[in-house]
């Protein structure tokens, strides 16, 4: 009798070894996004099959991948013998490989006796590849104009465009672009050459106008630069007052710039006329034998002189290194003895050596009033003294009259 029992152990523990489950995956190396089947292994109505299944867990669990169920679990079918079957789905946020442990825990049913089984099964996911961006070009053009025209006859400007999105790169935004610029480059001549008609040419006259530096600091002026575009610089198919305007535009358009490129800075000049020693006199003209008073007159006279500063408040003497030539104007208003108009202007040109900041015009009359007691009348006039503008040498400033 215990021969016997000892013989029946040994087959139930065969059948066992021989019929011990577990589960095999579909793949144990997959990309992110497969998913993975895993299918019960060594499944048999008497041996024992998959008959419940808790919920899997990763390890590690702090793993970069996602492990999600994708269906429900179909069991072991012991009429058919098909097997259990579940699948998961495995992503991988990384851009490198990674490994992580399935662990599994469930019930075995073995001739109606339940079993725990645990199992682990490790799944490689292969990190994430970034698609290539795709970059397109941008609208790209250029202006060719008809180079097959005889002489003394041109086409009118015929542009050449490469619509957005036409070129693509993995590479950058630039290479795309290039590959659009060197079609225009291929392909734009002929295009233009192709659907351009030819007409007789008119060119511009020269053309220039002056522009005052004004890129100069505080305390300095800028000179005075021509900007000038030269005759045939432009053509036009319309008229020659087309191709005048082109170069105005011209003018308009980089004149500033060239003048403050090619223009020269000084420091800025406050010139002014200042009368001193300001002095009235009045004198009486005797009569005939002295005997009485025939007339008088009235005479203010004073010193004047041309100034130069720094400031414009004309407190800091400005030494010149050259010398310059300041213009001023005197004025004369007033009448003749016989009340006609004794008005009039002389434009004077008055230079400051260098080492100075100061010209001396001498003592010149201010005021002359003349009366004849016997006579036909009054005879009068007034002077005054005013620096004026010359370009950009100077600034004028008011005339200054220091008097007693």
């Amino acid at each position: 009798m215990k021969k016997f029992i000892l013989l029946f152990s040994l087959f139930v523990m065969s059948c066992f070894s021989v019929y011990a489950q577990s589960l095999k995956p579909s793949a144990t190396t997959v990309n992110s996004g497969d998913v993975v089947t895993f299918t019960g292994d060594g499944e048999t109505t008497f041996g024992g099959y998959f008959s419940d299944f808790g919920p899997i867990v990763k390890d590690p669990a702090t793993s970069p991948v996602g492990v999600e169920a994708s269906g429900g679990i179909t069991y072991f079918n012991k009429s058919t013998l098909a097997p259990t079957t579940f699948k998961y789905k495995f992503t991988n946020t990384t851009s490198s490989a990674q490994t992580v442990f399935v662990k599994f825990t469930g019930t075995v049913n073995r001739a109606g006796t339940l079993v725990e089984y645990t199992g682990s099964i490790a799944i490689t996911v292969n990190g994430t590849v970034a698609s290539p961006t795709t970059f397109y070009n941008t609208a790209q053009s250029k202006v060719f104009y008809n180079t097959t025209c005889a002489v003394g006859y041109g086409s009118d400007p015929y542009t050449y465009i490469i619509p957005a999105h036409t070129y693509s790169s993995t590479v950058s935004q630039a290479d795309a672009n290039s590959k659009a610029t060197a079609a225009i480059n291929a392909n734009g001549q002929n295009v233009a050459n192709a659907n351009s008609t030819c007409k007789i040419l008119y060119y511009n006259d020269v053309q220039s106008a002056s522009f005052t530096k004004n890129s100069c600091g505080a305390g300095s002026t800028g000179s005075v630069v021509t900007y000038t575009v030269p005759a045939h610089k432009y053509s036009s198919t319309i008229s020659v007052q087309d191709a005048n305007q082109k170069a105005t535009n011209d003018i308009s358009a980089n004149g500033q710039n060239y003048a403050n490129a090619n223009g020269t800075c000084s420091a800025v000049i406050y010139a002014r006329i200042e009368v001193t020693n300001i002095v009235s006199v009045h004198t009486n003209v005797p009569g005939q034998g002295g005997s009485h008073v025939h007339g008088f007159t009235d005479e203010t006279t004073g010193n004047v002189y041309v100034k130069l500063y720094t400031d414009a408040a004309c407190t800091l003497p400005f030494i010149m290194t050259t010398p310059t030539t300041i213009s001023v104007l005197m004025s004369r208003t007033g009448t003749t003895i016989n009340g006609d108009p004794n008005n009039f202007t002389n434009n004077l040109q008055y230079t400051v050596v260098a080492g100075t900041n100061t010209y001396s015009a001498g003592n010149q009359t201010l005021d002359f009033f003349s009366s004849d007691v016997n006579g036909p009348g009054q005879y009068q006039y007034k002077n005054t003294y005013d620096v004026v503008n010359s370009g950009n040498a100077y600034v004028p400033e008011i005339s200054y009259y220091q008097y007693q």
